[in-house]
């Protein structure tokens, strides 16, 4: 290393450096993961001599120790990309003072594929979250740190956060969290309408299993129509739901039994899944989409339709009700 005192610029990236070194490690560093951070140093020509770096060092395990609390966002690479909330310094002080604990972003804590990350201590423990990609998300981690603060213990009940917390020891490849907005379609599912104004109705049958250890939900379907003169027409399709790995968001594969394949982006609003559907060729629309609910029984599929308005209405809603309990569940 170079005997040259670092630039003013090397010694804040030098101190985040150190921070999420001491933060990836819950505030222990080892002599191992010291040494990868010198020579990742020494690869992007930060060289700082020894003293320099130990003192850097020394400073963010006090930062990291400073404080009842303290939650660390990691701002590295692909966290920022992943989230899709607003993070900068100003809102997360904002956020700070709005739940009584400090909020600092670090550089990279570590297990990219969970991003994004964040670290909150609490005394001497620690709790790490991963996978909050959106602002609701993202709200119940801030939640979970507020209660925890308030309460100077992480034994708080962990509420909306649950989904998101990530235990890399033991659960080092953790599904995707965005897959807790689906865990409702698991079982064995039927449901009927009937349309009397088209004189049809509509018969579903479905099933949803975990597949691959958790990592993705596949949903078997069949449609039955009927019409009041006795004649009936029936599909049948296979979806598999799974985490982009860019965003994290969901997305499905669709393959029907007319060998086309249907691949689309699934949009969570609260609770709701909604993704677009075709339009029926028989009603003048320009577009349609599928919304479904969770309910206490199962949840509801509503086809909606946008009639050239730019606006979307209920077309039909189906009750699906579910069968019987999925251990899956």
């Amino acid at each position: 290393m170079s005997d040259q005192p670092v630039s003013q610029f090397d010694t804040l990236s030098l101190d985040s450096l150190t921070l999420s070194l001491v933060v990836s490690g819950f505030g222990v560093c080892t002599d191992e993961a010291v040494g990868i951070l010198r020579r990742y140093l020494e690869s992007k020509s930060i060289a700082p001599t020894s003293v320099e770096f130990d003192v850097s060092l020394e400073r963010a395990k006090r930062y990291f120790a400073q404080g009842d609390a303290h939650l660390f966002l990691c701002d590295g690479e692909p966290c920022q990309q992943r989230r899709r909330f607003e993070a900068t310094l100003k809102v997360l002080q904002h956020e700070a003072e709005r739940i009584g604990c400090p909020i600092s972003p670090t550089a990279c804590q570590g297990p990219c594929k969970q991003a994004p990350v964040a670290l909150l201590r609490v005394g001497h423990g620690c709790e790490l979250f991963a996978q909050f990609v959106h602002r609701p998300d993202w709200a119940a981690v801030l939640d979970f740190a507020q209660r925890a603060t308030q309460a100077r213990t992480l034994l708080v009940d962990a509420g909306t956060a649950q989904p998101f917390r990530f235990d890399p020891v033991h659960e080092p490849q953790k599904p995707s969290a965005a897959l807790e907005h689906v865990r409702f379609l698991l079982g064995h599912f039927e449901g009927a309408v009937e349309l009397p104004l088209e004189q049809r109705s509509i018969q579903k049958e479905v099933v949803g299993s975990w597949e691959a250890g958790g990592r993705f939900l596949s949903l078997r379907m069949a449609a039955t129509y009927r019409k009041t003169d006795g004649s009936w027409d029936r599909h049948h399709a296979f979806i598999i739901l799974g985490p982009d790995d860019e965003t994290g968001t969901l997305v499905s594969r669709a393959y029907t039994d007319g060998g086309i394949i249907h691949e689309f982006h699934i949009v969570i609003e609260e609770k709701r899944l909604m993704f677009v559907d075709r339009v029926p060729h028989h009603v003048p629309a320009v577009a349609a989409r599928k919304v479904l609910t969770p309910t206490a029984q199962g949840y509801e599929e509503t086809l909606e339709l946008d009639r050239g308005l730019g606006v979307f209405e209920p077309y039909y809603s189906i009750p699906i009700h579910r069968k019987e309990r999925s251990i899956a569940t």
